[in-house]
């Protein structure tokens, strides 16, 4: 499977292994060189979607990479961070920082 490959909506395995909190795959998928700022119909990078659901371990894989735009942008204007913060993560908050 190619780790890039986009459903109808846009997402990626990275996206949903990242929505979901499955970090080995995470961590699989970006060995494999899946691109971690895709974006989906919306906008949203699979970061966001670990920042929302505040799985630091997620983070931390996406922050290691240093592949990882940080202040990407989703179709509402919201980031990573604000993604987090809405959802009550500071620590999420404090590692995008």
């Amino acid at each position: 499977m190619e780790p890039d490959a986009k459903d109808y909506s846009g997402r990626t395995p990275l996206s949903y292994a990242a929505e979901t909190e499955v970090t080995d795959m995470v961590q699989l998928l970006l060995e494999s060189g899946a691109f971690p700022n895709s974006k989906d119909t919306g906008g949203r990078t699979p970061l966001s979607f670990a920042a929302e659901k505040g799985s630091k371990a997620v983070v931390q894989l996406f922050l290691s990479t240093e592949r990882v735009t940080l202040d990407a942008r989703d179709e509402s204007g919201k980031t990573a961070l604000i993604w987090a913060s809405e959802n009550g993560h500071g620590s999420i908050v404090e590692m995008l920082l």
